[in-house]
């Protein structure tokens, strides 16, 4: 059977303004004009989603802390559910994309497994042939021959050293004439 939430709404709502008192479902069903197997049915419903409980032994019904929220915040029973649902469809959507990310991190992870040691050893033979080649320069030249190759490379650079000072020096004689021939004009400018 299916559950009119507009009866809900009725039944909730009066157990809202019978509130820190409890209720007798029966004088909500005969006052609301509920069919007794419909009033089963919502009863059954509300306790079975929290939000109504037995309250002492004389047969009352109290509305619980979720019934509550439900009247005052979602305003009725079929909001709540739709509210719940949509989370439901975010938690499911949700989920899904942690499962699509787990299925594309190990089909990575086999990737990286499949050719970890193909390029681990295109490593270690790049690092092996570095070394030899360090170890062929260094011996293959006789300790003379370094010496000289030595000298020609400090001869170089102190003769690119002595050309630079040479031209700066050269360069610091022109800006010195400039300078003295315009002080000499300015000085026969006055003069006159």
């Amino acid at each position: 059977m299916t559950i009119n939430y507009h009866n809900v709404d009725i039944v909730i709502e009066k157990l809202y303004r019978q509130l820190p008192r409890g209720y007798f479902l029966g004088y909500i069903s005969e006052s609301s004009k509920i069919e007794h197997n419909e009033m089963g049915s919502i009863q059954r419903f509300l306790e079975h989603e929290n939000i109504i409980e037995d309250w002492g032994s004389n047969g009352m019904t109290i509305l619980t802390n979720l019934g509550e929220v439900i009247y005052k915040h979602y305003g009725g029973i079929e909001a709540y559910i739709n509210e719940l649902e949509k989370n439901r469809e975010k938690e499911i959507f949700i989920e899904k994309k942690k499962n699509e990310k787990l299925l594309l991190d190990l089909k990575i992870s086999k990737w990286q497994v499949k050719s970890f040691w193909y390029v681990f050893t295109i490593g270690l033979l790049g690092g092996l042939f570095s070394i030899y080649s360090i170890i062929r320069e260094i011996t293959d030249k006789p300790l003379e021959q370094k010496v000289e190759d030595i000298l020609r490379k400090r001869e170089s650079l102190q003769q690119q050293k002595s050309e630079v000072s040479i031209d700066q020096t050269h360069n610091k004689a022109e800006t010195e004439t400039i300078n003295d021939s315009i002080s000499d004009t300015k000085k026969t400018i006055v003069f006159e």
